[in-house]
């Protein structure tokens, strides 16, 4: 792995937060002087690059662009989610000046996150299309709506630290250990939310850093039996999809003997439209086994498989399949 890009930014990012981390927890007593709070603001920042440059950060069109959004979005994340977090454990311990001036922050940080996820799509996807028919889109939908959850308890969180929900009470001294003038029981529950949904989205966004924005799913192969005067003719048709594809068809006759037609002939036409039936040229390749050669579809849509068979000079089977092309 160490020979690849990924390899080299996820090693270094481990190896920053190992060490950098590290010296933040034991120095954490200093926390209130400026050269650690730098320390913090360096780790968020390294953290942010290693993971744009071993990620979709540097992948896609505008890399310029894709770098610095995915690291004030990793950034953001991490003051937004890490404080959640922090104020959940220390709600009890924490002055209401201290919320209040962490909640303006969580503000900044949600509207970052908000925007550079944006951007991130916008530059990734290059149609609209590709939010529905890929993994990447899909999971981007799921992740937009569990921050669209959170930033909902946010608003509530916002609430009762700004005083629309205080207590119908003298408000109690803004003190480490007071409850503050505040809605403590509301902030504790949106918080608690908060943090609950965030999860989800951490595992969303695990799960977009090994989706591929373009790869679109393949279609399953086509593949049904069908009867005919007691013929048989099992079809297969791979991968099912416009474009290009490969058709097989093997046919049974009665009893299951392996009497071979004279000719076979394929077809494929759409009934929704005046399109005269497209002809495929068949070749046999075994034992009652054809292939339809040149087996190009022109579009997505409900076709219908058409396969004749003339045994005995005179006596001709007629097969019909209905296709869902995708």
């Amino acid at each position: 792995m160490l020979e690849t890009r990924v390899g080299v930014a996820w090693m270094l990012r481990a190896l920053i937060l190992y060490f950098g981390g590290t010296a933040l927890t034991i120095t954490a007593a200093q926390h209130t002087k400026g050269w650690w709070r730098s320390g913090v603001v360096a780790l968020l920042l390294a953290l942010g690059a290693t993971t744009a440059y071993g990620g979709h950060g540097a992948t896609g069109r505008w890399v310029f662009v894709g770098i610095e959004a995915t690291v004030i979005h990793v950034v953001a994340m991490s003051v937004w989610i890490g404080g959640l977090a922090a104020l959940l454990l220390g709600l009890g311990d924490i002055s209401a000046a201290a919320i209040r001036r962490y909640s303006r922050l969580a503000l900044i940080a949600a509207i970052a996150v908000v925007v550079t996820g944006v951007v991130q799509g916008i530059r990734q996807m290059e149609r609209i299309g590709a939010l529905f028919d890929t993994d990447y889109g899909r999971l981007l939908l799921a992740k937009s709506f569990a921050v669209a959850v959170i930033l909902g308890f946010a608003a509530a969180s916002r609430t009762a630290v700004h005083g629309a929900l205080r207590r119908r009470r003298q408000p109690e001294p803004a003190t480490v250990g007071a409850a503050g003038d505040y809605d403590r029981a509301t902030l504790r529950r949106s918080v608690g939310a908060e943090v609950l949904f965030s999860a989800a989205v951490l595992v969303l966004t695990a799960s977009l850093t090994g989706a591929n924005p373009k790869q679109v799913p393949s279609a399953e192969p086509f593949s049904t039996t069908v009867v005919s005067e007691d013929y048989l003719a099992a079809i297969t048709i791979d991968p099912a999809a416009a474009g290009p594809n490969q058709v097989h068809i093997y046919l049974s006759s009665p009893g299951g003997s392996l009497s071979r037609p004279d000719s076979v002939s394929v077809s494929i036409s759409d009934p929704a439209t005046e399109i005269a039936p497209i002809g495929l040229t068949v070749v046999p390749v075994g034992a009652n086994h054809y292939q339809a050669l040149d087996a190009t579809i022109p579009y997505a849509g409900t076709w219908t498989l058409t396969v004749r068979a003339v045994y005995d000079t005179f006596d001709e089977i007629v097969f019909t399949a209905e296709v869902e092309v995708r």
